[in-house]
């Protein structure tokens, strides 16, 4: 940015294997589909930033938006749950775009 103005951001990507094991008490979700539409690892990817930082200052914004996201997601990505739910939210997306776009052949990673 112009002088010692920053651009801060942060970027958090978890990359989730879609294996069996995620789904065995559950007998109405084939594995093997939602891996064909998604592939073998769906990511889940969460950015923050702050524009025009100063430059004193880039390091606490920095940690702030750590602490910001821990703060407000730790609870959500450590539930037991978390990876079987966003792989079967990320394959009911996958599924509504390939109803409006049959041309669609395999999620992309992002």
């Amino acid at each position: 940015m112009a002088g010692d103005r920053w651009l801060v951001a942060l970027t958090v990507i978890i990359d989730i294997f879609v294996d069996q094991t995620i789904f065995a008490d559950q007998d109405s979700f084939n594995t093997i589909e939602i891996k064909e539409a998604l592939g073998g690892v769906v990511r889940f990817k969460r950015e923050r930033k702050r524009h025009f930082v100063g430059g004193r200052d880039k390091d606490d914004v920095i940690q702030d938006l750590m602490n910001s996201f821990l703060t407000s997601s730790l609870a959500y990505l450590s539930h037991p749950d978390f990876a079987r739910k966003y792989i079967l939210k990320e394959f009911k997306d996958y599924q509504t775009k390939k109803s409006w776009y049959p041309e669609i052949q395999k999620s992309t990673v992002a």
